[in-house]
């Protein structure tokens, strides 16, 4: 029998049977390492490429996949994205061998694309927020990217700025004076077309205002279940432990802006996707990454960028 599941929780808990990764590619690589470390014992990779039981990964055998008709009882990680495929030649020898194997499909619910996606990252998420040494902050950012972080940390948000799109000078003035726009109510919410001049984007979304700072909701069309996400995670967001987070995939910061929000007492970064001023950035407060490097789900973010060590230290 082979079934399927989504759940990590029941994946990595609920279950004792030995684990083996489907697959010795980069996926396959991140999430043996990520088991490495957070102590979690697995039997190997079983790979379509290996004849014979002599390549190794993190220090585990990488086994033929006909290996795998030896185990009555087993539960596996498919890492590859053409785990369509994978599934389908498990089901046909499974009528053969008849074991028992429990698969763990990285394949959530896409909000952008509203529906199931194939995302690698959300699946190493459980262990990266098992090697996470501090609570989660408040993330406080102008487009996306909060939102991003904390499903790439398996977390709860507790920050209203999920999914929203601030202009470059009102974030600013909104991290500037956090305190005060955070005690206005959000008003004036109705259905606008949005224009990204710089990368050449058109959206229809929500949008409401702080007092004079006009924010946009992106992924949803409805009024009225912004102001109560807003209102909800508000009410959850920790003043004592925030993080002002800039991130320039749909506009640049202009150099006023930037000087002024490199001067917040708070932590503060700015992550350059599109290489705005990254050759003359300095110190740690500024960090050059691929554009829409948190959206990736083909691709564990860890290639390009150590996000457990920077969430493990950016509260310093």
């Amino acid at each position: 029998m082979v079934s399927v599941t989504r759940n990590l929780k029941f994946f990595f808990e609920a279950n004792t049977d030995d684990i083996f990764i489907y697959g010795a590619g980069n996926a396959g690589y991140w999430i043996g390492r990520y088991m490495n470390e957070c102590g979690i014992d697995y039997g190997g990779y079983f790979d379509q490429n290996c004849s014979t039981m002599v390549a190794s990964m993190n220090d585990h055998i990488v086994y033929p996949v006909d290996h795998l008709r030896s185990l009555k009882s087993v539960r596996i990680i498919i890492s590859p994205n053409c785990y369509k495929e994978i599934l389908s030649d498990l089901l046909i020898d499974n009528e053969k061998t008849g074991n028992t194997i429990l698969c763990m499909v990285p394949l959530y619910k896409s909000i952008a694309y509203r529906q199931d996606v194939y995302n690698i990252n959300i699946l190493l998420g459980y262990f990266r927020r098992k090697l996470l040494k501090v609570k989660m902050p408040s993330i406080i950012s102008n487009n996306c990217v909060a939102g991003h972080l904390y499903e790439l940390f398996n977390a709860i948000p507790n920050t209203p700025t999920i999914n929203t799109a601030i202009d470059a000078k009102d974030y600013v003035k909104f991290c500037e004076n956090y305190d005060y726009y955070m005690q206005k109510d959000l008003e004036d919410v109705h259905i606008e077309r949005r224009v990204y001049q710089d990368v050449g984007q058109i959206e229809e979304m929500p949008v409401g205002r702080l007092g004079d700072i006009k924010i946009a909701f992106a992924h949803t069309y409805n009024a009225d279940d912004v102001v109560k996400k807003w209102n909800i995670l508000k009410k959850v967001n920790k003043k004592d432990h925030l993080v002002f987070l800039y991130s320039d995939n749909n506009e640049y910061m202009p150099v006023e802006e930037r000087e002024r929000f490199l001067k917040l007492n708070n932590p503060h970064y700015i992550f350059y996707n599109r290489c705005a001023y990254s050759l003359n950035s300095q110190g740690r407060n500024e960090i050059s990454l691929p554009a829409y490097v948190f959206n990736w789900g083909g691709r564990a973010i860890e290639n390009e960028f150590d996000i457990v060590d920077w969430m493990n230290h950016v509260l310093d």
